[in-house]
Order: structure tokens, then sequence, then C-alpha cells
């Protein structure tokens, strides 16, 4: 459930969005190097959701490439 404030400011949601992260390299990020401002913030999160997809579509092509060398490997026994 989202709430609104209509005179929240730049540092009340920074405060608001980091409450709610779980530890990892994401949040320790934010806390070596704070966002300037929540658009700052927003430009942050988007470059952790890049680097994730990023690293999902190279689990999936190695993934797939890897299964294809172990298929050939079978056959060539």
């Amino acid at each position: 459930m989202a709430v609104e404030v209509p005179t929240a400011t730049s540092n009340a949601l920074i405060c608001a969005f980091t409450q709610g992260l779980q530890d990892g390299n994401f949040f320790k990020s934010l806390t070596k190097k704070p966002p300037r401002n929540f658009y700052n913030l927003l430009a942050i999160v988007e470059q952790y959701i890049n680097l994730e997809k990023a690293r999902e579509y190279k689990n999936v092509v190695f993934g797939e490439k890897r299964k294809e060398q172990e298929d050939e490997d079978a056959f060539s026994e």
C-alpha cells in the first residue's frame, strides 16, 4: 500500500526507500556514497536494474552454451 505525502522532502523519500532494502551490494553502495537527491537515487536504481538484467542474460546465454557443450561431449564419448 502506497502512502501519498505531498510535501515529502528528497531526504525523507531517500530514507523511506532505504529503510525497506535488504543488506546487499545495492544497500552497501548507497551507504558508501549516498545519493544527492531522489532523482539521483532513481538513476542509481536504474543502473542496478540494468546490471541485474545483464547478469541474468549472461547466465542464460552462457548456461545454454555450457549445456550445448556438455551435450556435444556426451555424444562424442
